[in-house]
């Protein structure tokens, strides 16, 4: 038996309602927590590489600025994870790797994050840039 698309779609999350015997676990479901009756009741859990449009190298990225799970992730924000690599690597990362982020945490393509949301995502990165230059002045 297959697991439903809809297991695999989430973040952490329980679901009761899939039923039967023998099914399989994968490493995007997590948990088999107990008979409900019915049905099982699944812990699910995604990495960082099953988030849309994120690949292993990504994770790989994320993971080394402390971002190890999609739940991080969507807590932390995609532009304040966009300026912690930032400063993490002393220079900006491109800004396909912003949209990638938006895509991921929003399940949207990447392309489609840099044809709709290109203009407001740039104004608030030179916003908060220009916020950490002037900060620099002053504090200087």
């Amino acid at each position: 038996m297959t697991i439903p698309e809809f297991l695999v779609k989430g973040v952490t999350f329980e679901h009761k309602s899939v039923t039967g015997a023998g099914l399989q676990s994968t490493e995007l479901v997590g948990t088999l927590l107990r008979n409900q009756g019915n049905g099982w009741l699944w812990r699910v859990s995604m990495r960082l590489r099953d988030m849309r449009g994120l690949g292993p190298k990504t994770e790989s990225i994320l993971k080394e600025i402390g971002i190890n799970s999609p739940e991080e992730l969507r807590a932390l924000g995609a532009m304040r994870t966009f300026l912690r690599l930032k400063a993490h690597q002393g220079k900006r990362p491109s800004l396909a790797f912003l949209y990638a982020l938006v895509g991921a945490i929003e399940d949207r393509d990447w392309l489609e994050v840099a044809r709709d949301d290109r203009r407001r995502l740039l104004v608030e990165l030179d916003g908060i840039e220009s916020m950490e230059s002037l900060w620099k002045e002053t504090s200087g």
